[in-house]
């Protein structure tokens, strides 16, 4: 065990420093470049920054996963410690991730449709999905056990489509996208880890160095400062959905907890982004306007509005994030699995009234100053 948190240690100083040196490399050919994040009306910055921040990500986690990989198998053998499930479901989530990147990468540079984006990133979650495995039991959750293929498949893509472009649309304040990630990422490898799956471990570690990288570029850089772009927003949301796919269909492997509890548990992980995804779409529907046309009704942009800087509302949405994880860690193993359903809907809807109703309380009393 300490053998393997040395190279789970090793994978994200590797990945850390490969983030450190390409981000100022990749500011410096952006800005020469004009590949640069243009302000309008529905952004919260004014200043030109560079947007390539993502393309960092791939490479540094491949390189960094790859060649810890190979010194610890070459160091303790490879037919004993490695499940041929995880490096199978690894080879094609490979596959579809290197999809995502270059589909992120192209919007960056060039812009694509938001149909290509659909069919690209639907190309990729099958390619995860279908050979790896699809959502097949929902546990009791509105009354549902076991899922059809024919149900499951279509069900299980259209979440990880889901997951992807939450991600991407949490996107709009410094460092929430990457913080949020990175909560995943270290409660995943923790969980991982103590459950015996050292490669999914290391593979989350060595996605956190580079993420934390780019987090304080992007958060606190100056001369240096840049975005992930869709590059690295659709990478992340990707990775992400690997995760919670390997936390809820595959317990057995990799938890020594009830099947039912996993669920709760990735959607702890994902709740922010995924909520407030969805109730954003919700809402632009109800409104009679298309679920994907900009706004700024995102629950950054109301946190924001209350006067707080980019860098509070980063923090505040990462404590109320935490709060969500350890919450349904905890509560989870002693709640029925539609009452925890029940309380993140409802605390969502209440986190969202909340913070419309103390905008409004500052508005009236500014206009009445």
């Amino acid at each position: 065990m300490p053998n393997e948190i040395a190279y789970i240690i090793l994978g994200f100083v590797l990945s850390l420093a490969i983030g450190r040196i390409c981000i100022p490399s990749i500011i410096i050919v952006s800005k020469k470049k004009r590949l640069i994040d243009i302000p309008n009306e529905r952004k919260v910055h004014t200043a030109l920054i560079p947007r390539l921040g993502g393309i960092s990500f791939f490479p540094a986690l491949v390189i960094s996963y790859t060649f810890i990989k190979g010194i610890f198998w070459a160091s303790n053998g490879f037919a004993a410690i490695e499940s041929p499930i995880f490096i199978r479901d690894l080879l094609f989530f490979t596959c579809g991730l290197m999809i995502i990147f270059a589909t992120g990468l192209s919007d960056d540079i060039a812009g694509l449709s938001y149909r290509r984006k659909f069919l690209l990133q639907f190309i990729a979650a099958a390619i995860m999905v279908i050979p790896t495995g699809y959502i097949n039991n929902l546990y009791g959750l509105f009354g549902i056990h076991q899922i059809p293929a024919i149900l499951g498949i279509p069900l299980t893509i259209i979440i990880v489509i889901g997951i992807i472009n939450a991600y991407n649309l949490i996107d709009g304040v410094d460092g929430l996208c990457s913080g949020l990630s990175s909560l995943v990422f270290i409660t995943s490898g923790v969980f991982f880890y103590i459950n015996g799956n050292f490669g999914i471990a290391l593979l989350a570690t060595c996605t956190l160095g580079v993420v934390f990288a780019f987090f304080m570029y992007n958060v606190f850089g100056k001369r240096l400062k840049i975005f992930m772009g869709d590059g690295g927003s659709l990478t992340l949301g990707y990775i992400i959905s690997f995760f919670c796919l390997q936390f809820i269909t595959k317990p057995e492997i990799s938890f020594e907890i009830p099947s039912g509890e996993t669920l709760m548990i990735a959607m702890g992980l994902i709740f922010i982004p995924l909520f407030d995804t969805t109730r954003v779409f919700a809402s632009r529907i109800y409104r009679g306007v298309s679920p994907f046309y900009p706004d700024k009704t995102h629950i950054h942009h109301k946190v924001l509005r209350l006067g707080f800087t980019h860098l509070q509302s980063t923090l505040i949405l990462l404590c109320i994030q935490a709060i969500y994880i350890l919450a349904n860690i905890l509560l989870t193993p002693y709640l029925n699995i539609n009452i925890m359903f029940i309380i993140n809907m409802g605390s969502g809807i209440l986190l969202i009234y909340v913070l419309n109703r103390i905008y409004k309380h500052k508005s009236d009393k500014a206009i009445k100053a």
